[in-house]
């Protein structure tokens, strides 16, 4: 997954804990959308997407995409 998030441009990549949510914060190239559509299509997010669901709901905006405090 490393290497996935590495070659999608995330870089500076955290997770912080807040209670029952966890916060993800990261630095993309060139974007994030183009991060995110890359890594999506990626096994490794498939298996990772599978797995994390058994432990952690999703927040995610009308469209189904991450809520974005900043870009």
């Amino acid at each position: 997954m490393l290497a996935a998030l590495r070659e999608a441009g995330f870089s500076n990549y955290s997770l912080f804990r807040r209670g029952r949510e966890v916060i993800a914060y990261a630095e993309c190239e060139p974007t994030v959308e183009a991060a995110m559509t890359h890594l999506e299509a990626t096994d490794v997010n498939a298996r990772w997407s599978t797995y994390i669901r058994s432990i952690m709901t999703r927040t995610v905006d009308a469209d189904g995409k991450f809520f974005n405090l900043a870009s």
